[in-house]
């Protein structure tokens, strides 16, 4: 199969990046700043690569979004999404808790992800991640409470009502400068909890009702 040829500038041609590799859409890793670290010639004076790259073996052109070298524009972004149990029923004991996270970090490496932090009570649970630009929102949250409820469901031992999680769920857009805390805020769930110092708009998961004039 021929492959698509570039003329570089010192006058030689080379093969497209995108042209020669197997589809990629997802990050590798996060730098120590949060930005995306894919690995593949975009390396910052910081050694952080900045850009998702996405390539695709014998398309004849790169993937929508990409260069000529299969690289996404520059992008940064950091999400803080909460869900809760169905009628908000206490089934997130010990063991249940263990299985949820090893189970979304799991499915967070296989939907190219990237998980900064996780907490739960016993009612809902709480995620940090960051999402590239190139996956939805609404089906990444679906994949992990999906695969995290059937995984539940499947435990060794587990007698309880069928676990399953509420439709709705909420996600808010997270600034870097905010990150640290949220994290922080996250990580600490059952804490905060327990001293009744939890943060509203992040615990909020349906929308409010819209009063008899329109507004909320």
């Amino acid at each position: 199969m021929l492959l698509p040829r570039f003329h570089s500038a010192a006058g030689t041609h080379r093969t497209a990046n995108w042209a020669r590799k197997p589809l990629r859409r997802g990050i590798e890793s996060l730098g120590a700043n949060g930005e995306a670290r894919c690995g593949l010639n975009s390396a910052s004076p910081a050694g952080v690569v900045s850009r998702l790259v996405c390539m695709n073996r014998g398309i004849p052109r790169p993937p929508p979004g990409c260069d000529t070298e299969g690289r996404m524009a520059y992008w940064r972004l950091f999400y803080h999404v909460v869900w809760a149990t169905h009628e908000r029923l206490a089934l997130i004991d010990t063991p249940v808790e263990q299985l949820i996270r090893s189970v979304l970090h799991s499915k967070a490496k296989e939907l190219g992800i990237f998980i900064h932090e996780i907490g739960m009570v016993e009612d809902h649970v709480h995620v940090v991640v960051t999402i590239p630009p190139t996956l939805s929102i609404a089906e990444v949250v679906s994949q992990l409470k999906g695969s995290s409820s059937h995984a539940v469901n499947h435990l060794s031992g587990h007698s309880g009502a069928r676990f399953a999680w509420q439709r709705s769920y909420g996600v808010l857009t997270i600034g870097e400068r905010s990150l640290p805390s949220v994290t922080g805020y996250v990580r600490r769930q059952k804490e905060h909890h327990a001293r009744g110092t939890t943060n509203d708009v992040l615990e909020r998961i349906a929308a409010p009702m819209p009063t008899a004039r329109g507004r909320f």
